[in-house]
């Protein structure tokens, strides 16, 4: 199977589509996202069964939960750094989010006007908080 460096699913694409050598490393089971498993399979830890084992909290939570939202009315990421912000209000969690709401609809409202997108501050803000809901309901 031949790794496409535009479509790599690894979390260092950007170094992947700089340098082929990192694309055939990774379709050899060593290029950077494989560095993790290598270095537990060194230590003689089993590393692809222990990654998968570790979910990460910053996988889940308000970011994740509002992107899910947004995404129910086609809204999705498009290389705006999203992605990135959705994580940091993952790790920062919902008592952040909630206390920070004003900071998360001004985001939603540059994203709404760059992509000239209708936008109304008190739907953006009851989004945020049905997302914030929604992730302490799923972690208790």
């Amino acid at each position: 199977m031949t790794i496409d460096p535009t479509t790599c699913d690894c979390r260092f694409h950007t170094t992947c589509i700089r340098d082929a050598r990192y694309v055939r490393a990774c379709e050899q089971g060593r290029g950077p996202k494989h560095a993790t498993a290598i270095a537990l399979a060194k230590l003689g830890v089993n590393g692809p069964a222990m990654l998968r084992s570790m979910k990460p909290a910053f996988h889940s939570g308000p970011g994740t939960e509002l992107k899910k939202l947004l995404s129910r009315f086609g809204i999705g990421p498009k290389g705006c750094g999203c992605n990135a912000r959705a994580a940091e209000m993952n790790r920062l969690g919902p008592a952040w989010c909630r206390e920070n709401i004003e900071t998360i609809a001004d985001w939603l409202a540059e994203q709404a006007k760059k992509r000239k997108l209708p936008f109304t501050r008190l739907g953006a803000k009851l989004l945020i908080r049905w997302a914030i809901r929604r992730a302490e309901s799923q972690h208790g």
